[in-house]
């Protein structure tokens, strides 16, 4: 909706430039260490797949070693080179922490509060410049659950929901425009 609102029409875009194929390579944590999902990663793909781009098969991107991973975010040349080896136009790399914020008692029930932050970034991999460098904080505060790993979970979702129509709208913005 906000890219028609300002006057992009997504779908003629790909008509004269192509489908550009997309790779998403966002971790999550939890705590400091890795989370076994990753659903800031699902949550992007599925807006992006929404959109009309090819969002390339996770198992491609499965092969990929944590420490290429942590190195696609710092490094466009390794973004660039990653994304050309795997046929895609785009990367978006980054990771989603979320932290324990503090935790209330109340009888025999104990509420976990989390917070979480998205550090993003999308490479264009023909040029190796940099369409996105954003950070984002869930809009809620702190968000709670009976478990720990629910309550990180629902910050992070929360982080991912307030921040990916923005993400895409500058994604597409940058790529397709400038």
């Amino acid at each position: 909706k906000a890219l028609f609102l300002n006057g992009i029409d997504v779908r003629k875009m790909y008509e004269w430039v192509g489908h550009p194929r997309i790779v998403i390579i966002v971790q999550d944590y939890i705590d400091g260490k890795t989370a076994k999902i990753n659903i800031s990663q699902s949550e992007l793909e599925d807006i992006f797949k929404s959109k009309g781009l090819t969002v390339l098969n996770v198992d491609q991107i499965k092969n990929i070693n944590k420490r290429d991973i942590a190195l696609l975010f710092k490094d466009p040349k390794k973004a660039k080179i990653m994304g050309t080896s795997l046929g895609a136009e785009i990367v978006v790399a980054g990771k989603c922490m979320s932290n324990f914020s503090r935790k209330i008692k109340i009888g025999n029930f104990t509420q976990h509060f989390y917070s979480a932050f998205l550090q993003i970034q999308a490479y264009d991999t023909s040029t190796g410049k940099i369409l996105l460098s954003s950070n984002y904080r869930n809009e809620r505060k702190d968000l709670s659950a009976l478990g720990t790993f629910d309550a990180a979970m629902n910050a992070i979702n929360n982080c991912i929901d307030s921040a990916k129509s923005d993400i895409l709208f500058k994604i597409v913005n940058l790529f397709f425009i400038e």
